[in-house]
Order: C-alpha cells, then structure tokens, then sequence
C-alpha cells in the first residue's frame, strides 16, 4: 500500500496490543501460580509419583503403595508420564513398564500403585 495518506500503523498496534495483552495475562497467571505455591507442590507430587511407579517396577514380589492425592490436582498417569494439573500443568517422566504388570488406581483421594508377579 504506496498510496498517500494510507498508513498499515494502526493494524500493527493493534496487534501489539494484543500481543502484550496475551503475555501480561500469562506472566501474571505463572506468577501466581508460583506466589501460592502450586507449581512446586505440583512438581513434588508429579515426581513423587513418578519415583513410585519406578521403584515398585525394580522391587521384588508383589507391592502395593497407597498414595494420598493432593486436592484439587488432577492427575492423569499413563503412556510413560505423570501430569499432574491445576492451571499450568506439570509432567513427570517413568520407564514404561514392559511386563505389564504394574496396575494403578484410583480409590478416592488415594492412588493406589500394585505389582503383581
């Protein structure tokens, strides 16, 4: 657009404020995520977890480990990883099991992880 008196500067700020608008929101909600302390308790648990699918693998015999949930976490375990969510979700990694024998459920607020031989 080359013609006289038409200008693209109001579509760019525009954008920008857009743009700013997104970042500030998402700074603010990681701020207070960490302010209150959520994101490391979410980082415990979901390592935590993931520590106890690993260990229950190597153990000998059978095992069965209750795990008491944290409240208003959501937690989604399979494929290899943990997630463990409240508003930014945290994932924790464990070796897949490839006996197949490792069951995990899910009682209440308890997670319970079993190993069958």
């Amino acid at each position: 657009m080359n013609k006289r008196g038409i200008t693209d500067k109001p579509f760019v700020s525009v954008y920008y404020l857009v743009l700013g608008a997104f970042v500030l929101v998402w700074f603010l909600g990681g701020t207070k995520a960490i302010a209150q302390n959520t994101y490391f308790k979410q980082e415990y648990h979901g390592r935590d977890i993931a520590l106890l699918i690993d260990t229950s693998q190597i153990a000998d015999g059978e095992v069965k480990i209750n795990y008491h949930a944290q409240e208003g976490f959501n937690y989604q375990i399979g494929d290899g990883k943990v997630a463990v969510k409240e508003k930014i979700p945290y994932v924790a990694y464990y070796a897949e099991d490839a006996n197949d024998t490792i069951n995990l459920e899910k009682e209440g607020d308890v997670i319970v992880v079993r190993k069958n031989e």
